[in-house]
Parts: C-alpha cells; sequence; structure tokens
C-alpha cells in the first residue's frame, strides 16, 4: 500500500511531470522529485502507462523512495547495474526524469 503525497509544491512539478509521459515509454527515473512521478501515476489510476527503470537494475514496479530509492516493489525484472547502462547507452529508454540541487540562470550545473 503506497500513501497520496500531501500537496506541495514537489507534488505539483511531479504531477505535471507525469501528464508528458505517454502509454508504453520506457523511463529512467532519478532521486528528488522525478521520484514521486510514479506516486503520481498511482493516484490517477495509471500506473501501467510507463515501465520505469532505474539505475541501480530494477525493471519496472513502482520505485521506493527516500533511502530506499534504487529498489522497485513488484519490479518486473532486475538486471546488474553495469547491464543497465549499457541498456541506456543503446537507447533502450524514452525519457529520463533527473533531479539537480544548482543550476544558475545561464545552464550551468553546480
Amino acid at each position: 500500500t503506497f500513501r497520496n503525497a500531501e500537496m506541495s509544491v514537489q507534488k505539483v512539478i511531479a504531477r505535471r511531470v507525469a501528464m508528458e509521459l505517454a502509454d508504453g515509454m520506457a523511463v529512467n527515473i532519478g532521486f528528488g522529485i522525478s521520484a514521486n512521478v510514479p506516486r503520481i501515476l498511482l493516484e490517477e489510476g495509471q500506473h501501467g502507462k510507463v515501465t520505469w527503470v532505474i539505475e541501480q537494475g530494477a525493471v519496472g514496479g513502482v520505485p521506493l523512495l527516500d533511502f530506499k530509492f534504487g529498489c522497485s516493489s513488484n519490479a518486473d525484472a532486475f538486471m546488474p547495474s553495469p547491464h543497465q547502462f549499457i541498456y541506456f547507452q543503446g537507447g533502450g529508454f524514452d525519457a529520463s526524469l533527473l533531479s539537480f540541487l544548482q543550476i544558475d540562470r545561464h545552464g550551468s550545473v553546480n
């Protein structure tokens, strides 16, 4: 059982990102706000819309949050992390949702 997130700026951002995902996409997901996007799809009854792939090797299922990030509940498969990166390098995903801590107005990342 997953709890719905409380309304917050982060939830609004995650909901907006979820609206951009199309049926059948394979989506690489990172830590931070982007990790909340699967929960939004669960709330909307659209969990099966995309397949989540995580650098640590999980494919499918529901990515877990916080210190459990990198694991998935009910994953379809687990691959060794190096194999997951080969999959990524081969173009095996449609979108990547990543978070950044500091980006300035010129697009420079700290």
